[in-house]
């Protein structure tokens, strides 16, 4: 049986944000393009965090119905200040299992520690990659 990597089902096309975005456009972009999180990032280019569907509710419930209050935010001030990493080359089932364990949906792919942008993603592995997978449709 072939061992399957998280390099061969990942996807390269990471949607990222300015961290100083305002809240209300970011979850516009995140909706167009339907995905489960956008990674914000600072003026270099490098992640500084993850916006996501999660950090958009948790902001909505601690502000309670008042969407007034959220056109005043920032990605930077409803954003999990973390990116969660994964390596490519590790198998697709290990993976998995880790997104388990830690409760996640998706995971990065940084550019190499060694290389001169080490702070940056190049691709994002989702459980709908796995499904894909398991579904012969990827």
């Amino acid at each position: 049986m072939t061992t399957i990597f998280v390099r061969d089902l990942m996807h390269r096309d990471v949607i990222t944000c300015p961290s100083r975005m305002p809240f209300v456009e970011a979850i516009r972009a995140l909706v167009q393009q339907q995905r489960e999180a956008l990674v914000a990032v600072d003026e270099y280019g490098r992640a500084v965090g993850v916006f996501g569907k999660r950090e958009i509710i948790q902001a909505y419930t601690r502000h309670g119905a008042n969407v007034d209050q959220l056109a005043d935010l920032i990605v930077l001030d409803a954003m999990y200040s973390s990116v969660p990493e994964i390596p490519p080359d590790i198998p697709a089932i290990t993976a998995a299992q880790l997104m388990l364990d830690q409760g996640l949906r998706e995971v990065y792919v940084m550019h190499h520690p060694d290389s001169a942008r080490p702070d940056r993603p190049v691709g994002v592995f989702t459980l709908d990659d796995v499904l894909q997978h398991l579904a012969g449709t990827e």
